[in-house]
């Protein structure tokens, strides 16, 4: 089998997870609201973020192989139909979370202040977080065009996956103090 298939089979499996996410998505879709779904759509959106980060991994392998201008064309465009689908799932989700934590069943929950993370650690953390992207930024920048500096290219590629990772955590949180702030407002 050459390269390019087992390349092409390990991303086809990672597309797959995915596939099987978006059904999970929809049948928590057709549900009835219950608190746990706002949470059961925070853990799905950190597990499509993890696929979605090794699903780009794999097809930058299946890029970096392929020779041929028309068919890295083709690749090319089934990057960003993927980039479209997750994008598209992701918005699924968060339509799912808000849409749940506003329902008129979940209005009367008393949500206590000792569950909400504190504004201060969440202020501090995007702080931090902007500071590691500023720095990353910077890195890359600094690679120079030759060509001869790959394995930092590499490194620098996992440690923007860690940093997505960071973000869709810090997103998920910023998300649920949201809605249950909401959720505390309304009842």
């Amino acid at each position: 089998m050459s390269q390019i298939s087992a390349l092409k089979r390990r991303r086809g499996t990672v597309k797959a997870n995915i596939t099987r996410l978006a059904t999970k998505v929809a049948e928590l879709k057709d549900k009835e609201p219950i608190p746990t779904i706002v949470t059961h759509a925070q853990q799905l959106s950190k597990r499509l973020d993890n696929l979605d980060s090794d699903y780009k991994t794999r097809q930058f392998a299946v890029l970096n192989v392929v020779e041929d201008e028309d068919q890295l064309t083709m690749e090319q465009e089934t990057l960003d139909q993927h980039d479209d689908d997750v994008a598209d799932l992701s918005l699924r989700l968060m339509d799912l979370a808000r849409s749940t934590a506003l329902t008129p069943s979940l209005s009367s929950t008393t949500v206590d202040a000792h569950l909400l993370p504190n504004h201060g650690t969440l202020e501090r953390r995007s702080t931090q977080f902007q500071a590691k992207l500023i720095s990353m930024n910077e890195k890359i920048d600094d690679v120079n065009d030759d060509g001869c500096e790959v394995h930092l290219i590499s490194l620098y590629q996992e440690h923007l996956a860690d940093l997505k990772r960071e973000l869709s955590e810090l997103r998920n949180e910023i998300l649920t103090v949201t809605v249950l702030k909401t959720i505390q407002i309304r009842s």
